[in-house]
């Protein structure tokens, strides 16, 4: 989770740096879907990575893990894509589409990863053999 951590960070900030730039281009035009674009993959992808690694909780299945980065790909996309189109004075529903397809996959994910360490944690509980009743 080290390695997942320190992408999200990346991610985070070229988006953080990248919403700087656009907006010297922007005319004074602004959205709060760029505005905070950048916290999108911080707080929902490193932030969990840390806690991941610095607890050293182990990693999720592999499902669980590329379906919740992937929603949080697909929400940081749409929030760049809907920042865009409000700056430019446009719109598209496709954005919508990708900001609920996002939301759907980031859910499942979180509801994969919860019920894998779940597992992991029944799995790993002693059990009641009839040898350890002697």
């Amino acid at each position: 989770m080290k390695k997942t951590f320190w992408i999200a960070f990346g991610c985070s900030v070229f988006f953080g740096i990248f919403t700087v730039i656009y907006y010297q281009f922007s005319h004074q035009v602004y959205s709060d879907y760029m505005t905070y674009l950048g916290l999108i993959p911080l707080v929902l992808g490193s932030l969990p990575a840390f806690i991941f690694w610095r607890k050293n909780i182990p990693a999720p299945g592999y499902l669980s893990y590329h379906m919740y980065f992937s929603g949080v790909a697909a929400l940081t996309m749409a929030s760049c894509l809907r920042g865009i189109f409000d700056i430019a004075g446009n719109s598209s529903v496709y954005q919508t589409y990708l900001m609920y397809f996002g939301v759907i996959t980031t859910l499942l994910g979180v509801l994969l990863c919860t019920a894998s360490l779940l597992r992991r944690s029944v799995r790993h509980e002693p059990s009641l053999d009839t040898e350890d009743l002697t």
